[in-house]
């Protein structure tokens, strides 16, 4: 009778780890995934971040349009971007170098060096650094932490910003050629996604995927549907330039949550098996 009863809590163990291994591999999927402008990163909730390289320094916004000061002390600073922990980095074109600003603001730190004219950038989920050169026309990958940096694209007139979609796209914002172009996870040939534009500077995705699209000539900021195809005017402003949104947490696919829940029931059924059982 024993020996009956011993079988089934080995068989029941053998299915949570098997549950336990397959939300491993869950999880760990959805962690390597590039992210950049969904997720933990630059998806669509104030308040914004503005640079404003006549003063020098970078604005934070709230909802209302209150703007406050977050860091000083650049030369020309243009493009920003968040990393996993919230770290600002911003491409300053007075020196050519990329800065880091800590979650809150504070004291600048240099980030990466040796660009001709970075401008653009952006993060993906593993933690390395994409910045756009507008002198070079190139997008340099920079490792997590900082460090050498490495060609992953070419073929633009005039890079200017980057961001990533959920599916690990790269978009570049070409201020020459007047159009959004996408690059595929990996690098590769980029293709045309967006176009119609005067001088297209900045981008930013929003959490519903939509791309957002400053256009310094037209002084207004476009709005790009998921997919690409015509921009619509989404607000004019006296001199649109370069967006930030603030990152939001991190939240994991709804299959995640399912095994999660899944592996829960299996444990609950594990214990109360064991407590017949003693």
């Amino acid at each position: 009778m024993r020996m009956g009863l011993k079988r089934r809590p080995v068989t029941t163990f053998a299915l949570i780890a098997t549950i336990l291994l397959t939300l491993s591999a869950s999880v760990a999927s959805v962690t390597a995934a590039p992210v950049q402008d969904f997720g933990f990163f630059t998806a669509g909730q104030f308040p914004l971040y503005v640079t404003d390289n006549t003063g020098d320094v970078v604005h934070q916004v709230d909802a209302s349009g209150t703007a406050s000061t977050y860091a000083t002390g650049f030369t020309t600073p243009i493009f920003l971007a968040f990393d996993a922990s919230g770290n600002l980095c911003v491409s300053n074109s007075g020196d050519n170098v990329v800065y880091l600003v800590p979650p809150g603001g504070g004291s600048k730190s240099t980030y990466a060096t040796g660009f001709n004219g970075p401008s653009g950038l952006a993060f993906d989920g593993s933690g390395n650094l994409y910045v756009a050169d507008f002198t070079d026309d190139v997008v340099y990958l920079v490792p997590p932490g900082g460090g050498s940096k490495s060609t992953y694209a070419t073929g633009f007139t005039t890079a200017q910003d980057l961001a990533f979609d959920a599916s690990g796209n790269l978009y570049v914002a070409d201020s020459s050629d007047d159009v959004v172009y996408l690059v595929p996870p990996g690098g590769g040939s980029k293709s045309t996604y967006a176009t119609g534009f005067n001088e297209n500077l900045d981008l930013a995705f929003d959490a519903s995927g939509n791309l957002y699209v400053s256009d310094s000539a037209d002084n207004v900021v476009y709005l790009v549907p998921p997919g690409g195809g015509a921009a619509s005017t989404f607000v004019a402003l006296t001199d649109a330039r370069y967006l930030a949104f603030t990152p939001l947490p991190f939240v994991p696919e709804p299959s995640t949550f399912c095994m999660l829940a899944f592996c829960g029931i299996a444990m609950a059924g594990y214990s109360r098996l064991r407590r017949r059982h003693k």
